[in-house]
C-alpha cells in the first residue's frame, strides 16, 4: 500500500506531470506524518518496505532531486527514514547542503535542520575521510559557543561522537578523540552554572527557595 501510494507517484522535481494531484499524493501524506507526529510509525512501514520487493535504490535518486525545491520539508523527512535502511552511495549532496543552507543565520528551520542532521547520521560510513573533519569542525564550532538551538544540540553532538569513531582507527582512540572536544564544552557549562547558581552577590536562598530551585 506504501508503494502504491507514495513511492510508485514519486517522480523527479523536473517530471513534467509533477504538479498534478496524483503526484503531490507523496508530499501530502509526509506532512500529515510530520504534522501528526507519525514519525516512529512511519519508520516501521519504511522499514517493511525496504525488505520488501517493491524496494528500488532508484527511490534516493529521485527523492533527493526535491532538495531546495518546494517540498524541501518534506524531501528530507522522507530522506531521513529512506537512509536508514537504503545507502545514499554519495554523500556529496546531503554535505553540500549542509555547508550552505545549515548555518546558525540560515533561513531553514529547525525542524530540516534535524533532519538533515538524521540524514548524516544514517549514512556517516559513507561520508569521505576528506570532509569528515571539516563537517565536524562545523557542528562543534556553534556548539561550543551555544550558538544553536536546543533542539538541534543532541543530534549535532550524535553526528559529532560519530564522526569522532569514523575518523579513529578504534573505539578505544574514537572515546579518546570525544573525551577530547566535551571536556571544554563541559567545563564551560559547569562555570557557567556555578556563576549563576552560587553567585557570591547573589542573595542566600532559604529552604523554600532552595525547593523551588531543585
Amino acid at each position: 500500500l506504501l508503494d502504491q501510494l507514495l513511492f510508485r507517484k514519486l517522480v523527479p522535481h523536473d517530471h513534467p506531470q509533477g504538479g498534478t494531484p496524483e503526484h503531490k499524493l507523496p508530499w501530502l501524506i509526509i506532512t500529515a506524518v510530520t504534522k501528526l507526529s507519525f514519525h516512529k510509525f512511519f519508520n516501521k512501514i519504511i522499514m517493511v518496505w525496504a525488505k520488501s520487493e517493491y524496494c528500488s535504490p532508484q527511490v534516493v535518486k529521485t527523492i533527493r532531486s526535491h532538495a531546495g525545491e518546494e517540498n524541501n520539508e518534506e524531501m528530507w523527512t522522507l530522506l531521513a527514514s529512506v537512509s536508514n535502511y537504503l545507502p545514499l552511495k554519495s554523500t556529496s549532496f546531503v554535505l553540500d547542503y549542509f555547508e550552505e543552507n545549515c548555518q546558525t543565520n540560515s533561513e531553514v528551520g529547525t525542524y530540516t535542520l534535524q533532519q538533515v542532521l538524521k540524514v548524516l547520521s544514517n549514512c556517516i560510513k559513507d561520508i569521505p575521510s576528506s570532509r569528515a573533519e571539516s563537517l565536524q569542525e562545523r557542528l562543534l564550532k556553534p556548539i561550543k559557543k551555544i550558538a544553536v538551538s536546543a533542539q538541534l544540540i543532541s543530534p549535532m553532538m550524535d553526528v559529532v561522537t560519530l564522526l569522532s569513531y569514523k575518523m579513529t582507527d578504534s573505539e578505544e582512540e574514537g572515546q579518546k578523540a570525544i573525551e577530547e572536544w566535551v571536556e571544554p564544552i563541559l567545563t564551560s557549562c559547569d562555570d557557567y552554572l556555578k556563576s549563576v547558581l552560587f553567585d557570591a552577590s547573589s542573595e542566600k536562598l532559604d529552604n523554600e527557595g532552595e525547593e523551588s530551585l531543585f
